[in-house]
């Protein structure tokens, strides 16, 4: 493995040292000393990362089928999109996989582009969505802009993500977009509760652990403005069994509580200041603590009906 490069903010010097025993194998995290941002002590040169994402080792092309299931899950997208104060226009997916979140962008009346470096899904994308998909954003012709640049869980993978932001941002127009999602470090559940079962704690692939003060301050140092941050994929209240459900229902419910407590991190930034106001008065408000009581109580009503053989009523409130 090649030395460790310095953090996003420049420091060299680390200061704590956290360990979990993954799925996939160890994962050792470095805290910076001077911004506190947490990376991987294991930074595969250039030239590994090229060969991890562009063969098919990792990433293959969808079945058709599969791409109807998958490209469900990017829903949000087009309603968050719609929250801000852009009509559809020309937007850019880095990192666009097989076009899931593209297709449903075309669907909403955005001109999309696709940058890929998976070979085998690029030509998915391409074939599927009838648009451009190149491998990388230098391929673009010089003059091309956009209105959103959409990067999702892209960042994490990316050994120098200071320079693929200002390669962004320089593709984006004066009142450009960026929107990014990132797995959520910052979780208390993730990093207490849930540890090393974490699906996003990856070996090589997985280079920055972000909360959302860290994705923050690395997109401020691009020159981007935070407009929106929340956290989506909560812990769930239901388990394998009644038993499980009942001991893990205080996470499930802190999960609710605490809007920022969930496994993915989604962060919506701008170049221009002006648009500040109007995006902060589209913010959901997070869940009143009555309506986390209720489903406390509602979990642990089943779970008595359960026990005394009666039917459950109830279905789990979406999130």
């Amino acid at each position: 493995m090649p030395e460790l490069p310095p953090c996003f903010c420049g420091a060299v010097s680390t200061k704590s040292i956290r360990e979990y025993k993954a799925k996939w194998g160890v994962v050792t995290l470095i805290q910076c000393s001077q911004c506190r941002a947490w990376r991987s002590s294991l930074f595969p040169d250039e030239q590994d990362l090229a060969t991890l994402y562009t063969e098919n080792s990792i990433y293959k092309r969808p079945t058709d089928r599969e791409f109807l299931q998958q490209r469900d899950g990017f829903r949000h997208i087009v309603d968050d999109l719609r929250s801000l104060p852009v009509s559809p226009g020309s937007l850019v997916e880095v990192g666009c996989n097989s076009g899931y979140t593209l297709s449903l962008m075309q669907e909403n009346g955005w001109s999309v582009t696709g940058i890929e470096s998976n070979r085998e899904c690029a030509e998915y994308a391409r074939k599927i969505l009838s648009v451009p998909i190149h491998a990388e954003l230098k391929d673009l012709a010089a003059n091309t802009r956009f209105d959103v640049a959409l990067m999702s869980h892209v960042l994490e993978h990316v050994s120098n993500p200071n320079q693929l932001l200002q390669d962004i941002r320089s593709r984006l127009n004066k009142k450009g977009i960026i929107y990014v999602k990132v797995p959520n470090y910052g979780s208390w559940t993730v990093r207490h509760v849930i540890r090393g079962k974490w699906a996003s704690f990856l070996p090589l692939q997985h280079l920055w652990y972000f909360d959302s003060r860290s994705l923050c301050q690395l997109l401020k140092s691009a020159g981007f403005l935070p407009e929106r941050i929340y956290t989506r994929d909560r812990f769930s209240l239901h388990g394998n069994n009644l038993l499980y459900s009942a001991a893990r229902a205080p996470f499930a419910c802190w999960s609710r509580l605490a809007g920022f407590d969930g496994g993915e991190l989604v962060g919506m930034f701008s170049q221009d200041s002006s648009i500040t106001n109007a995006v902060r008065a589209n913010i959901r408000p997070p869940k009143r603590v009555s309506t986390v009581a209720r489903e406390m109580a509602a979990l642990y009503t089943d779970v008595l009906e359960q026990r005394a053989g009666r039917p459950q009523s109830r279905t789990e409130p979406a999130v």
